[in-house]
């Protein structure tokens, strides 16, 4: 993920009319072992993006002066996965809902969006519908709601990001995140998950 990642940002800024080929990785290296970029076991890892958008970051980071405003804030860090698990039967294994959206980067001339999935991550955009996690997975989603003044300051500001309130329905549960940028609620969650 993390060549793919820099390719990506590579490509956009900086040929971005041309075809996509063989040819156009030809300069794409690969990343030295053992390192978070190329983790072997038995690293721990997990989300098969997380790393992918702090490379896209620093790669954007790093064409920014040269590219004279055409670079947008931060892509939002990471995938931030939100799995609960449900141990108990019928579901013997764990079932999870990854449903936590942020905004985009603003740029030159304007904000970011609010709430998406960044542009980088393909056709995975979509914010899951709670008719959909509710009848998936033991949750009822009790509130979705824009996550005010989390763009940050300045003149054009990130998108908001989301805000989801989710009543665990299972006898028992476990709740995992995981995240390269949290939110800043997310001590208040985890207070609120144990009281649960």
């Amino acid at each position: 993920m993390a060549p793919t990642g820099a390719f990506t940002i590579i490509k956009s800024f900086l040929d971005p009319g041309s075809d996509v080929n063989s040819g156009a990785f030809r300069r794409s290296r690969s990343s030295r072992a053992r390192t978070i970029v190329n983790a072997n076991p038995p690293a721990p890892c997990g989300g098969m993006v997380e790393v992918k958008y702090c490379v896209e970051t620093a790669v954007m980071g790093a064409l920014a002066p040269a590219l004279d405003g055409r670079i947008v804030g931060d892509l939002k860090g990471g995938g931030n996965h939100c799995y609960v698990g449900d141990p108990t039967p019928p579901r013997e294994r764990p079932s999870s809902s990854t449903s936590t959206r942020r905004g985009t980067g603003g740029h030159a001339d304007g904000d970011g969006n609010n709430t998406v999935r960044a542009w980088t991550e393909s056709d995975m955009t979509t914010i899951q519908p709670i008719e959909a996690v509710e009848q998936l997975y033991p949750v009822r989603v009790e509130a979705t709601t824009l996550r005010e003044n989390s763009g940050g300051p300045g003149r054009w500001r990130g998108g908001l990001g989301l805000t989801r309130a989710v009543r665990i329905q299972a006898p028992s549960t476990t709740l995992s995140v995981l995240a390269e940028k949290p939110c800043c609620h997310r001590s208040a969650c985890a207070r609120r998950a144990r009281r649960a």
